[in-house]
């Protein structure tokens, strides 16, 4: 990964930790137990993208052009891992931390 990789990157995630702050909306479609498609609206739904979580795929030109984690994708993960830390009653910080290090140990 070169360095504009790593900005754009950095940028992503970081638009993803406010997504739903700013007015995104998501609206979950169980199509089975195991897989989901997410409709994520923007503020004033001037757009939608779908959010396939079981492919880890996004409609939005972001993803398309990429084909790599979007805000959408990574925005909807951060949603879950609160609502479960929400839920735990557990520190949604705490908690993040150890998924993160979970996931690159």
């Amino acid at each position: 990964m070169n360095f504009n990789q790593a900005r754009t990157a950095a940028n992503v995630k970081a638009r993803s930790l406010t997504l739903f702050a700013t007015g995104y909306t998501a609206e979950k479609i169980a199509l089975s137990a195991s897989d989901s498609i997410v409709i994520i609206h923007s503020p004033g739904i001037v757009n939608t993208y779908v959010v396939d979580v079981p492919a880890y795929s996004c409609t939005c030109p972001y993803f398309e052009k990429q084909q790599t984690a979007c805000k959408h994708l990574l925005g909807f993960e951060n949603l879950l891992i609160e609502q479960e830390a929400n839920s735990c009653e557990m520190n949604t910080e705490l908690y993040r931390a150890n998924i993160e290090s979970a996931q690159y140990a």
